[in-house]
């Protein structure tokens, strides 16, 4: 009978080696599961030393959004109509009209 035994090799690092694994996934563009993947790296144990480094999570840091100013709205009033229109930003527009 022919067995075979996989033997898994754990590599220790030091807290400066691990802040060198964190400036490589902060550089890479991938996300912390294709780094771990192509670094041979237990997922598990990336996040406890991303934690412990206080590093962010995955990704870009979003932009940031400049809050939108009023809008005065001008026309004529009428008790039953009502067309106005609201540009929200990032190419979405609130349209409310009434006839």
């Amino acid at each position: 009978m022919n067995t075979s035994t996989t033997i898994t090799r754990r590599t220790r690092r030091s807290e400066q080696e691990w802040r060198v694994v964190m400036a490589r996934f902060d550089r890479s563009g991938l996300g912390a599961e294709a780094l771990c993947a192509r670094e041979g790296i237990a997922l598990g144990t990336f996040s406890n030393w991303r934690s412990r480094l206080g590093r962010r999570t995955a990704g870009p840091k979003p932009a940031p959004v400049a809050p939108s100013p009023f809008v005065e709205l001008v026309g004529e009033r009428s008790k039953h109509e009502f067309d106005i229109e609201l540009d929200l930003g990032r190419g979405v527009v609130l349209r409310m009209r009434s006839r």
